[in-house]
């Protein structure tokens, strides 16, 4: 009887706890995209300044600069990514 018991607890425990994980699931996907768009929108940004800069540069110095301002952000973007490897591993 008490066995009988114990498995129906048992039981009405892992149906709440499946219950819960869909809305935490469905949660997890929402934050996901949300954070997909977002990366999306910085890089657009990113590249729609670094247009502007070639566009607007008169000569080799002008894109040079641009070049480099590009080159610095790609590093700063590829060390955040490292870091937060890093962190994930920890």
């Amino acid at each position: 009887m008490k066995a009988m018991i114990l498995c129906t607890f048992f039981l009405m425990s892992l149906s709440a706890f499946s219950d819960h994980h869909d809305e935490m699931k469905g949660k997890t996907f929402e934050e996901k995209k949300a954070k997909a768009l977002e990366g999306l929108e910085k890089r657009l940004a990113f590249i729609n300044e670094t247009k502007t800069c070639v566009t607007s540069a008169k000569d080799e110095n002008g894109l040079k600069a641009c070049r480099e301002k590009m080159k610095a952000h790609r590093k700063a973007m590829k060390e955040t990514r490292q870091k937060r490897r890093e962190e994930k591993k920890n």
